[in-house]
């Protein structure tokens, strides 16, 4: 059985809320059972529960959102101290400007 946090991070992953399943299937002991049957209770599939839909995709937005704000940050900082901290400012604006225009070259293919 996984831990109590992976599953409750497995579960937003997959279905972006932290409620848990419910079991989709219980054990009922089998009423008769004859010679030739196994003794192990048999998976009969519960009629109670609805599929209901209680997906809210804001955690997730939100938490996409906030990811790509801190690496927007991060690279913001990075950019700004290598042109603060370096030396040739013309050779950092010139791979600065490769680096923009190499991948808006290649969406155009």
């Amino acid at each position: 059985m996984a831990p109590v946090g992976l599953a409750t991070a497995a579960q937003r992953h997959k279905k972006q809320n932290i409620v848990g399943p419910p079991g989709k299937l219980r054990l009922a002991p089998a009423l008769a059972i004859a010679p030739a049957q196994s003794t192990a209770p048999r998976a009969v599939p519960r009629a109670d529960i609805a599929s209901k839909s209680s997906r809210n995709p804001l955690p997730i937005t939100v938490s996409f959102a906030l990811i790509a704000l801190g690496l927007l940050a991060l690279v913001l900082g990075g950019l700004y101290m290598a042109w603060r901290s370096g030396h040739r400012s013309g050779l950092f604006g010139a791979v600065l400007a490769r680096g923009l225009a190499v991948p808006l070259a290649l969406l155009r293919f």
